[in-house]
């Protein structure tokens, strides 16, 4: 059986329904890398101005991150590492993230400005925030790691740790973090450690 067509009003009601998802889809967040020295990696800007990287011709050798512009080529060092840096650009390519990784796991995260190199510590952040992280960042081990970004000037930031006295304990606190000093604490919980796994 034949279907009349639909109205005129009815039909660009269905063609901009069809038209929604697309216009509401978010864009992929920018990746997520990981920095050692075992060999060259490039993280560029989602804007493509910056690339940053663990080294460059005629860079000096050692575990350094280097922020470039593309422009001019012109490179700048942003941190000097002992183990690993994982590194987040934030969507509008203004700022980025740094978690610097040391062997012993006592990971603290900052967030810096491309333009100016000018750092923000989320720890001083969350502390001036939170009464509660002092006691927590006293644990036998705690480590601060950005997880993404939320926007341009917000980040997800994970607290964790383990007492190992009088149990042993492990904790994760989850935070919501604006670069203006508004944070947000999202969940928080603690458990026994297991004592077969390796210490964390």
């Amino acid at each position: 059986m034949l279907r009349s067509p639909l109205p005129p009003v009815a039909a660009l009601c269905f063609s901009l329904a069809l038209l929604l998802p697309a216009a509401h889809a978010q864009k992929p967040a920018p990746p997520v890398v990981r920095f050692s020295s075992d060999r060259l990696i490039l993280l560029a800007s989602p804007d493509n101005q910056w690339t940053l990287a663990n080294g460059c011709h005629g860079c000096p050798a050692g575990r350094v991150l280097w922020l470039a512009n593309n422009a001019d080529h012109h490179r700048r060092v942003v941190r000097k590492y002992g183990h690993t840096v994982l590194a987040g650009w934030s969507s509008d390519s203004a700022s980025f993230f740094v978690n610097d990784e040391p062997e012993n796991r006592s990971t603290r995260a900052y967030v810096i400005k491309a333009d100016s190199l000018e750092v923000t510590e989320i720890e001083k952040l969350i502390v001036a925030a939170d009464s509660d992280a002092p006691k927590f960042l006293r644990a036998s081990r705690a480590a601060i790691a950005a997880e993404r970004w939320l926007a341009p000037d917000e980040l997800t930031v994970a607290l964790t740790g383990h007492y190992d006295q009088p149990t042993p304990t492990e904790f994760e606190i989850v935070y919501n973090v604006k670069l203006t000093g508004a944070v947000r604490r999202i969940s928080a919980r603690q458990w026994d450690a297991d004592p077969d796994s390796p210490s964390q």
